[in-house]
Formats: structure tokens, C-alpha cells, sequence
């Protein structure tokens, strides 16, 4: 049996210690327990390898129909198991896997937004520290379109995922060297050039 990895002698569905809430909403009490979210956005598979994955994934902002109907028909799942932490399939969720443990949080995939990682407002140093351990590894995370600025723009995107009773991650975000999204200012935050 592997440890922590979704095997046939291992079918257990670990539970996640930053994807679900456990803190029961008290994060003004728990500030350090308030939960983000890292997007990553572009071709999931480069960030997958980067961080040392031997999985390929759905492309989930593919506009192909034919693409997206195999991929309904032979499942994207299946191929993962026993490469990941877990499918996550027991809770009957199609849109995410749990795929590994990182410093910091968690890395998972959403079908409809590609690869995240879960963290908390405590912790976010650290998964902001393994972003770096990603591009270091090849993960791209700046692009570059036309009109934009020559420095590109952030493929990182970090937002907070609960607002009811938070506290203000402002401060922290800041003190990590986020700076507000270009267009979505103070709900987004992302990650200057010389982080990217």
C-alpha cells in the first residue's frame, strides 16, 4: 500500500485539511485558518509535471465538443487512480481531484477552472513559496497577449473563498508581495512580475 495515495489496496478518500471548512466559520477568531484559493491558469498538464506528476488532464478551457463528449463517455478519473492523493470519487464529484500535498496547502483540479491550490491565510507564505518550486520546475506563470504590458500578465490569481465574518487578508497579501489584480481590484490578488 502507498501512503496518501488512492490505490486498490488503498480506496480510502483522505480528508482534506484545507479543501473542506473546519473551522465552523470562526475565522475572525482563527484568522490564520482563513481559507484561499492559488488558481493557476493555463494548460493544467506543465503544472501537473512540475510538480513531479506523471498524470495527464483534461484541458478544461477546450471550446471542442467532440473533446469534451469522449471525455464525458471514458471519464478523466479513472486514469489518475493510483497516481494521485485521491479521485475524490466517493463523494460523487466530477469537477475535482485531490492531487497531492504541497507545502503551504493542497493541489487539486477543477475540470471547469484547472489547477488551484487550497491554503489558508496562515499557510499562504508557504504555497506562495511553492509556486516558485513549480516555475522553477518549468510552469509557466506569466503570459503574454497582444497589448499587453512587456512584463505579461499573472497566471496566479489568489481570492479568498469564503466572505461572510472574514478578516481582511489585505495586509498579508501585501506583506507576501501580492499586488491587486488589474482589473478585479480588491477581490483578486496576483503575483508581481519578479514573482512570476
Amino acid at each position: 500500500m502507498t501512503d496518501g495515495i488512492d490505490t486498490p489496496d488503498n480506496p480510502s478518500n483522505p480528508e482534506s485539511l484545507y479543501f473542506l471548512d473546519r473551522t465552523n466559520g470562526d475565522y475572525l477568531a482563527h484568522p490564520e485558518l482563513f481559507p484561499l484559493t492559488i488558481s493557476i491558469h493555463g494548460d493544467p498538464n506543465p503544472i501537473a509535471w512540475a510538480a513531479g506528476l506523471d498524470i495527464e488532464l483534461p484541458i478544461y478551457y477546450s471550446d471542442d465538443k467532440e473533446y469534451w463528449e469522449r471525455i464525458r463517455l471514458e471519464g478523466w478519473k479513472p486514469r489518475l487512480r493510483g497516481k494521485i492523493v485521491s479521485t475524490w470519487e466517493p463523494n460523487g464529484d466530477w469537477d475535482y481531484a485531490f492531487l497531492k500535498r504541497v507545502p503551504g496547502g493542497e493541489l487539486w483540479y477543477d475540470i471547469e477552472e484547472g489547477i488551484k491550490i487550497f491554503t489558508t491565510l496562515g499557510d499562504l507564505k508557504l504555497a506562495l513559496g511553492y509556486l516558485q518550486e513549480l516555475r522553477r520546475n518549468g510552469a509557466a506563470l506569466t503570459w503574454i497577449e497582444p497589448g499587453d504590458p512587456d512584463d505579461g500578465v499573472s497566471m496566479v490569481w489568489i481570492t479568498q473563498r469564503i466572505g461572510i465574518d472574514s478578516p481582511d487578508p489585505t495586509p498579508i497579501y501585501e506583506e507576501a508581495g501580492l499586488v491587486p489584480h488589474r482589473r478585479f481590484k480588491g477581490m483578486v490578488y496576483e503575483l508581481p512580475p519578479h514573482m512570476r
